[in-house]
């Protein structure tokens, strides 16, 4: 009988802008990714997804500088990944327009970021 593999990857979907205060939602997105970063420094192997490009674009405006090299140099070493390139979940978008516009305002975001593998 064959070894069955059991590959678990943690994601992190957060909707910065739904039922609550923006702020308080980028901020707990933030948290998170702080989160996940000290897990990784725990284990190397840890692979690790999120959905929000807008996540990464509020870490790379803060005054965290030590959390922005974790974060944007990280991911070129393959553990790290965006799931999606929209700005916020696609969910949450009501009209075609609106999504087209989310989604390129996260592959701009994505360009301008080349560490981050999307």
């Amino acid at each position: 009988m064959r070894d069955i593999v059991l590959h678990l990857i943690p994601n992190a979907h957060l909707d910065p802008v739904w039922l609550w205060d923006w702020r308080e939602g980028l901020n707990e997105g933030l948290t998170t990714c702080r989160t996940i970063l000290d897990l990784m420094d725990e284990d190397d192997e840890l692979t690790f997804i999120r959905g929000e490009t807008a996540i990464y674009e509020h870490i790379g405006r803060t005054d965290a500088p030590a959390m922005r090299l974790r974060v944007f140099t990280r991911p070129g070493t393959g553990c790290c990944s965006t799931a999606f390139t929209t700005l916020f979940p696609a969910p949450r978008l009501s009209a075609r327009l609106t999504s087209s516009s989310h989604g390129s305002g996260g592959v701009t975001m994505r360009r301008s970021k080349p560490s981050l593998r999307l």
